[in-house]
């Protein structure tokens, strides 16, 4: 494939192999291999659900020309002598090639502020003064999991013009610098080429979608971005090669197969009858099961559901049943089952991975049991894939893929089973929290004991489901001795409306009893018990202890 850059911008490196090893990737390398499995974790990973959201905000004609145009210029901040230095010095050659082409880059060179320009924060003050809108040009600057603060002593607004590190863009002297106008050529041909290539006209028409789509789009250019630097799945070059002849179909095609992520879940059920429930838990369906399954049919908006009912009468069962149903009217690709404790995340475990198998679907999916001793769990370690390679014809429907098995891509897997803090991280200010943004906001989210938590959990909980309710994320919560007042304050939560205003579902006190939204109204229904009578005899042992 012959390039359609210049060559002074196709020798500019991204990435290097070890000391020793000349290998490496020019900038531009990279960032098309990103922008390849890019398109394949829209078109064959993102669930429905989630686009389904973005489209809302974002023309669907633009949407995933959107994503490929983030992966595309995500490192452009790369393409600035600051960063180039710092890799040229295991790239000898690079260098003496670079300098060639009249850009003015030593060992010796040295900048007054370096570190105030990281190649993150440099691709959003790049990507500004081209005329970017700012709403995208953050993501890029939060690509590596933070973004820039407000309190940040250089500002966006100063980067490329303050003394201190506007030679961190232009060279030693800053806009004096002989290199300015081949920087900033450079910067802007691959600007232009990124805006071709992903096919988008014109930015300026692209309206700021607002704080949750820029939380998913971001999570998603993480993800593609680690990906796509695993060098198993991208190879490096040898540096005398700077990728002009690479076919990169076929390289991101290669990336893909080769990390073999499983889909994301798609349900096609909008009904479960007796004989379907029967199959699939073994036993038919009580009036609380019947139910729940008529609300979640019959709900045109489904958003949250609270099922109150005694412990024993099967509402971890209706809540599965129910999951199928939302999952298939909402587009959701998994489900995230959250517990108060790891004793109890183990002990559903079984039970969610029986329900998970005999799920009708041909894909095999991924499952991850989150919490800090899953690694004791067998049953869990006894399904870990070990490896990339997922042969097509394999005979377990699920699978543990080591590409989730990190503490931040916790949530990314299909079916999440875990303690409940793994929920309510995705409300703190952390590290790559967008990935817990991306993987919650495509899963039926289950919560089970909501009783058990204290004040300050449910103050996180609260702000959680605040980002579900946003995202258009369906909820199912389950307890046995849920407070009225708590339940408003769930249900508030999750449609952001005003508490404190009167409405008789916020004081029934009925029991067994199912809270549930429907846009943005309430419903509730009294249930009836049908459980047999059962009789508990207590007899005392007649040995001495």
């Amino acid at each position: 494939m012959k390039s359609i850059i210049s060559k002074e911008l196709s020798w500019l490196p991204g990435k290097t192999g070890k000391q020793g090893q000349y290998l490496w990737l020019p900038a531009w390398v990279h960032m098309r291999d990103v922008e390849g499995i890019m398109s394949f974790l829209y078109r064959e990973w993102l669930p429905e659900s989630v686009k389904g959201m973005m489209s809302e905000r974002i023309d669907p004609d633009n949407l995933e020309k959107l994503c490929r145009f983030l992966a595309l210029v995500h490192d452009i901040g790369k393409l600035t002598p600051v960063f180039v230095k710092k890799l040229l010095l295991f790239l000898p050659e690079i260098q003496i090639k670079l300098q060639g082409f009249g850009f003015d880059i030593s060992k010796n060179m040295e900048f007054l502020e370096a570190g105030n320009s990281p190649h993150g924060l440099a691709g959003e003050a790049v990507l500004i003064s081209f005329g970017c809108p700012e709403w995208l040009a953050v993501i890029v600057g939060a690509h590596h999991g933070k973004p820039v603060s407000e309190e940040q002593e250089y500002r966006i607004d100063r980067q490329m013009n303050s003394a201190g590190t506007a030679q961190n863009y232009y060279g030693p002297n800053g806009r004096d610098s002989k290199t300015k106008t081949l920087w900033e050529n450079i910067r802007r041909e691959w600007y232009e080429y990124c805006l071709s290539e992903s096919g988008i006209e014109n930015l300026e028409i692209l309206k700021n979608p607002g704080t949750p789509v820029q939380m998913v789009l971001t999570g998603l250019l993480i993800m593609a971005d680690w990906m796509g630097s695993n060098s198993l799945y991208f190879p490096l070059l040898y540096c005398d090669d700077n990728g002009d002849r690479l076919n990169f179909e076929q390289r991101a095609a290669y990336g893909w197969n080769t990390a073999a992520l499983p889909p994301a879940w798609h349900s096609n059920i909008f009904e479960i009858r007796k004989r379907e429930f029967l199959r699939q838990f073994s036993f038919e369906p009580n009036m609380l099961q019947r139910e729940t399954i008529d609300v979640v049919r019959d709900a045109d908006q489904p958003g949250m559901l609270i099922i109150e009912a005694q412990m024993g009468v099967g509402k971890t069962e209706a809540a599965l049943a129910a999951t199928e149903i939302l999952a298939a009217k909402s587009g959701s690709g998994g489900v995230f089952f959250g517990l108060p404790t790891q004793a109890t995340a183990n002990g559903i475990f079984p039970r969610l991975v029986k329900w998970a198998e005999k799920l009708d679907t041909e894909d095999i999916l991924s499952i991850r049991l989150a919490h800090g001793s899953a690694d004791l769990n067998e049953v869990y370690q006894s399904m870990f894939c070990g490896h990339g390679d997922v042969e097509e014809d394999a005979e377990e429907p699920l699978i543990v893929h080591p590409w989730f098995e990190g503490n931040k891509q916790a949530l990314l897997a299909d079916f999440v089973i875990g303690t409940v803090d793994q929920l309510l991280l995705g409300s703190l200010k952390q590290k790559h929290i967008m990935l817990r943004h991306l993987g919650i906001s495509g899963k039926i989210v289950i919560i089970d004991e909501c009783h058990a938590y204290d004040a300050y959990m449910n103050g996180y909980l609260d702000r959680m489901l605040e980002w579900l309710g946003k995202y258009g994320t369906p909820v199912i919560i389950l307890s046995a001795t849920l407070p009225v007042e708590r339940r408003s304050e769930l249900i508030d939560a999750y449609l952001g409306k005003y508490k404190g205003e009167k409405k008789n579902w916020r004081s029934n006190r009925c029991y067994p009893l199912l809270t549930w939204t429907n846009g943005g109204e309430v419903f509730q229904k009294e249930l009836e018990t049908d459980t047999s009578e059962k009789r508990v005899q207590i007899k005392k042992s007649q040995k001495k202890i």
